[in-house]
């Protein structure tokens, strides 16, 4: 009954991963239950705009202002639009792959450039996963915020409510909660304990001073002008991922007591040991400082997108905003003697939502609930309810969890009007079945078995599926003077998640039974995965119709079996594999391989054992959309291929060299990489490849192939292809196609099927 929340973020300064931080814990407190995964969106899904992710951090330490002049340029619906045009694109496909692996049962969005990108994704892959966004700007906020598409939108306060409705958010998708923070700010410690345990002096008054996760503010001369006014204080600081600001403070030597942090997550504990705060006006600080119910001076902030919150201070009255140090200090000196504290801590009790995140994460669990049970329902005949009406699926699931019933004569009667009782009577009993805190925990325990059996009896059979395609080739013309031909593949697979099993035709240029069949089985125990293959492994094409196809590889499944754990980003893996090659026929060799990666790249080690020992390295990074590949090897495989790709839609430039003494053995082509139309880049050659491909309308898609081997400074070979294709729905699509070799050139036509 466990359920999975995915978690959306940018790493563009530190509130974003702090708030994400924050809810996981909430859900955790409230119910530990559900599974919990967050996602670095630009980190993840696509390099290139996390280049621009990461001025974030530099462009508002050292510029705020332009920051504030770019918040400003994008605060236009037109420009937002072109923007999110361009990201969509480049992103959207490998989010969605995540997605799809990930399986979650709700998406929770804490950055405003997510919000379009996952519901297109969510879209695409045909999925009822509802999303959830949670706007982190609590006054003022920009309108890239707001997508009407998705289910729900948390906002912090009745101002940025009444702004959603203005950017165009419907009423009934929002919902005012506050700043989601750690529940440990909700937990006090004792001052003098904290104290104790910080080292400081227990009877001394205590500032505490924080730059944001950037460590930005001026930190360093406001220290200064506090030193030289007040002499009986003492300071702890904050400095954030700000490394030389935290190493020169540490060098220096002080006339009153400071104690001075880099990052810390134990922020909670320095509030409680402090009187009072001087940050940043960052929402996340401030609303942290509230909960803590500590006076503020706020003395630095983001043009356009922390501005409201500087208002907020100011009209709330729960704190100063002055950004001169040494005016600053004259405050700190003004508070220390008892003006206005008092003032401030009261009016903060009126404002803050200290509770935030609590709140938010019982209407996310609550959410995945109710969703949950309004899909997939069964059916219930009501004599005047009629087959497809609008509401049939949520009064059937309503019916199924005993919320309400039917008359005794088989009838709904929908259009009635009910009295306040059967209101009542309908509200108590809907309240049960969603009452998270007392009723899910019971639920799941008297569930569990029965869920068990339902797993196996009716999840695993729907499951199954059975899918594939036919292909077939209609040469046109070719400039050899062969007559009118044509080819054929099939490609079929059933699979149940765990084990496919997989049949391909290939051509005509195959008929032997045996190369048909390929299978794959995926099995976990404990901590591992396994992974079984079974198939007749490389299968070197031959009598094909399109003349640069001969010689081709189809790459099948050898005999294996591996084994990998991942934990923490970093995966281990081993294996075992059979190599069967259709070049001699005969089963000769036997690799076995050690892996570890880490978030995109890994390193293998190969032990080839059989009519030869010989070990083979590889080192294979992914860093989208660059891919690199570098293979070494001793004794029979000696030698060096190294391979380079650069993927960004839509273009795809691949380059593979191969040392001439990478492979000196005939039965041992596994080992050789393929180029872009599949065929070998064989030892001491180099293949570079380009490849465009691009929809010029929605049923028409463009695709050029130019495929060029050298040896040395000579051209061996060069392949061109020009494809057209046509859509003509998800399940037929028609192409018309040239491939041209130096020795012959092939114009055709081309069937695709979806079965």
């Amino acid at each position: 009954m466990a359920k999975k929340i995915l978690y959306l973020f940018s790493d563009t300064g530190g509130g974003h991963r702090a708030s994400t931080n924050a809810l996981i814990a909430a859900v955790n407190k409230i119910h530990p239950e559900t599974k919990q995964e967050m996602i670095d969106v630009f980190a993840e899904c696509n390099a290139f705009l996390n280049i621009f992710a990461k001025l974030y951090g530099p462009i508002t330490k050292y510029s705020p202002k332009l920051w504030g002049k770019l918040y400003n340029f994008l605060n236009d619906p037109k420009k937002l639009k072109t923007l999110e045009n361009t990201a969509v694109p480049l992103i959207k496909d490998e989010l969605a792959e995540r997605i799809k692996l990930i399986k979650p049962d709700i998406i929770v969005s804490l950055h405003p450039m997510t919000n379009h990108i996952v519901v297109k994704s969510v879209r695409d892959l045909k999925k009822d996963i509802p999303i959830i966004t949670v706007v982190l700007d609590p006054f003022t906020f920009h309108p890239a915020w707001i997508c009407p598409d998705v289910n729900l939108l948390i906002v912090a306060t009745k101002e940025a409510k009444k702004l959603a409705l203005e950017y165009g958010m419907p009423k009934n998708k929002i919902k005012v909660f506050g700043i989601p923070i750690d529940p440990r700010f909700l937990e006090k410690k004792n001052k003098k304990d904290a104290r104790r345990i910080l080292e400081l002096k227990k009877n001394l008054p205590t500032v505490l001073m924080m730059g944001g996760g950037e460590g930005s503010g001026g930190m360093g001369r406001i220290i200064k002008k506090i030193e030289e006014n007040i002499k009986n204080i003492q300071l702890i600081v904050v400095c954030g991922r700000n490394k030389r600001l935290e190493n020169r403070l540490k060098e220096q030597s002080f006339q009153i007591p400071i104690k001075i942090f880099g990052f810390t997550y134990g922020i909670p504990l320095l509030m409680d040991a402090s009187d009072m705060i001087i940050t940043k006006g960052g929402p996340g600080s401030i609303a942290e400082a509230m909960a803590k119910n500590l006076p503020m001076i706020i003395t630095s902030w983001l043009p356009g997108q922390e501005e409201g919150n500087i208002e907020f201070v100011k009209s709330a009255q729960i704190g100063y905003v002055e950004t001169k140090p040494g005016k600053i200090a004259t405050l700190v000196n003004y508070m220390m003697k008892g003006n206005d504290v008092e003032k401030f801590r009261k009016n903060i009790k009126t404002v803050s939502r200290p509770n935030a995140s609590i709140n938010i994460a019982k209407t996310i669990v609550s959410y995945i609930l109710i969703f949950l049970f309004l899909i997939a329902t069964p059916s219930y005949a009501f004599k005047d309810v009629a087959k497809k009406h609008w509401a049939e699926k949520y009064i059937n699931k309503l019916v199924e969890l005993g919320v309400t019933q039917g008359y005794p004569d088989g009838t709904f009667r929908g259009k009635k009007k009910i009295d306040r009782f059967q209101v009542a009577s309908f509200l108590n009993n809907l309240s049960k079945k969603f009452d998270v805190d007392q009723n899910t925990k019971k639920l799941i325990a008297e569930l569990k078995t029965e869920l068990a059996v339902q797993k196996y009896r009716i999840k695993k059979p729907q499951n199954m599926t059975l899918s594939g395609k036919i292909e077939g080739n209609l040469l046109l013309s070719q400039t050899n003077g062969r007559s009118l031909l044509n080819n054929y593949r099939g490609r079929f697979s059933l699979d149940n998640n765990r084990v496919r099993i997989g049949i391909d035709t290939l051509d005509q240029g195959f008929n032997n039974a045996e190369d048909l069949i390929e299978i794959d089985a995926n099995f976990k125990f404990s901590e591992l995965n396994f992974k079984l293959g079974f198939g007749p492994g490389d299968i070197i094409h031959g009598n094909t119709l399109i003349p640069y196809l001969d010689g081709s590889v189809f790459r099948k499944n050898q005999p294996n079996i591996i084994a990998t754990v991942a934990k923490n980003h970093v995966r281990m893996e081993a294996g075992y594999t059979i190599l069967n090659n259709q070049t001699n026929g005969l089963v000769s060799d036997h690799d076995i391989t050690i892996g570890l990666g880490h978030s995109g790249k890994i390193v293998r080690l190969h032990y080839i054992k059989g009519t030869a020992r010989d070990i083979r390295g590889e080192i294979k990074v992914d860093y989208r959309p660059l891919k690199l590949n570098i293979g070494a090897g001793s004794g029979k495989l000696s030698g060096l291929y190294v391979g380079l790709e650069v993927n960004h839609k839509p273009i795809k430039i691949s380059v593979k060299k191969v040392g001439s003494q990478f492979v000196t053995r005939t039965n041992l082509y596994s080992f050789l990489p393929l180029n872009m139309i599949n065929k070998y880049v064989l030892p001491g050659t180099t293949d570079i490849a380009i490849l465009y491909e691009r929809p010029i309308s929605k049923n028409i898609t463009t695709r050029v192939l130019v495929d060029l081997v050298l040896a040395g400074n000579s051209e061996i070979s060069r392949t061109t292809e020009f494809d057209l294709i046509f859509s003509q729905s998800e399940k037929a699509k028609t192409s018309l196609f040239y491939a041209g070799t130096a020795r012959s050139d092939v114009l055709g036509l081309g069937l695709e099927i979806v079965l």
